[in-house]
């Protein structure tokens, strides 16, 4: 006499394999959705246009604001920072170079981060200082940030979202 198999219905074996085979996508391709992004390798001449996102204090009752910022970055060929340059951008075409604005400055990275910040003394008011940091995160998302200091005692703080500034953009 022949074997009966008990249940086995036409395509349930068709069924069992393509649901196994669904499983084992989903589950891949959530292996990959949850994945860190990788750091992209950095050049050794960055330009980054930023735009102003969150300030504090707010600056509602300025004539001629801010529109963008454009940072600067150069990494020697060790990769360690050799020259930061931050302009911003005001709405009538003014531009202001913190370079020339802030004497006494220094320039420094933190050892193993793509982390760079500056600190100097306001020129022509020595109890300003103000603290610039440019930095990606683990997504590959560059900010730039700056807090000015009266006596030691933050004023304001800005924190800007930033791109790559491609050439002919």
């Amino acid at each position: 006499m022949g074997r009966e198999r008990a249940f086995d219905l036409p395509g349930t074996h068709a069924r069992k394999f393509l649901a196994s085979v669904g499983c084992l996508l989903s589950f891949t391709a959530s292996l990959f959705a949850f994945s860190a992004a990788k750091p992209v390798p950095l050049e050794k001449y960055t330009s980054l246009e930023c735009a102003v996102v969150k300030e504090k204090p707010p600056s509602r009752h300025d004539r001629d604001p801010v529109y963008k910022i454009v940072v600067s970055l150069t990494l020697d060929d060790s990769g360690n920072v050799e020259n930061l340059v931050v302009v911003h951008h005001t709405r009538s075409g003014e531009t202001y170079n913190r370079d020339d604005q802030y004497v006494n400055s220094n320039l420094r990275q933190t050892p193993g981060k793509t982390d760079y910040y500056w600190t100097g003394t306001r020129a022509e008011h020595r109890s300003l200082t103000m603290r610039g940091n440019l930095w990606r995160s683990r997504d590959n998302k560059w900010h730039y940030s700056e807090e000015l200091f009266k006596s030691g005692r933050l004023q304001y703080s800005m924190l800007s979202a930033c791109h790559i500034d491609e050439p002919g953009s």
